[in-house]
């Protein structure tokens, strides 16, 4: 609820999907930013408690997945309904604890599914591991500009999607091996 209210308070000054430069290359969505302490939060303590783990505790796909797709109907509905009156604080209350509550739970959805139908080793999920947290931090880096690049393009918003999806992949996880990793936060042992 405290991600709800700090979402909110911003958002009485900030628009909810504005974007706004941190630097040249980096942009934030400033409603946004309690969502993502939270979640960073919440992965540390995942990890002192050793969560995702056999003794530890893992997000059950028949709780998660249904709750994660009923909040995200919840929010999907609130903004097609009352999306020309989210300048009311009632509406964008609303928009808020929805967006927020959809979010934890297709987190947790997403990571019991993974868990479920992803969970074997391979080259490719291992070298994805390895630099998956250098990759979270250089991401933001490089999906704007992806998007910008493919924007203009004439194809089909699914495709402009994937297309930037897999390609933010791609870089992120190259940079990130060739580059980032080698650096002394980042670097393994």
């Amino acid at each position: 609820m405290v991600t709800s209210a700090v979402f909110l308070a911003v958002n009485q000054h900030v628009n909810d999907y504005q974007w706004v430069p941190v630097s040249y290359l980096l942009v934030i969505q400033p409603t946004r930013f309690s969502l993502y302490i939270f979640v960073f939060a919440l992965g540390v303590h995942a990890y002192r408690r050793r969560w995702f783990t056999a003794g530890g505790y893992n997000p059950q796909i028949v709780t998660w997945l249904p709750l994660s797709l009923v909040l995200g109907a919840a929010f999907m509905m609130h903004k097609l309904t009352y999306g020309m009156k989210l300048d009311q604080l009632r509406y964008r209350a609303g928009n808020d604890v929805l967006h927020c509550a959809f979010c934890l739970a297709a987190m947790f959805a997403l990571i019991a599914v993974f868990q479920k139908l992803v969970n074997h080793t391979s080259r490719l999920w291992r070298a994805l591991s390895q630099n998956s947290y250098a990759m979270y931090c250089v991401h933001m880096v490089i999906v704007p500009p992806m998007a910008m690049l493919i924007r203009p393009l004439p194809w089909n918003i699914v495709v402009k999607f994937a297309a930037t999806a897999a390609s933010s992949l791609v870089i992120s996880y190259l940079v990130s091996e060739f580059a980032v990793s080698k650096t002394p936060p980042f670097r393994a042992g």
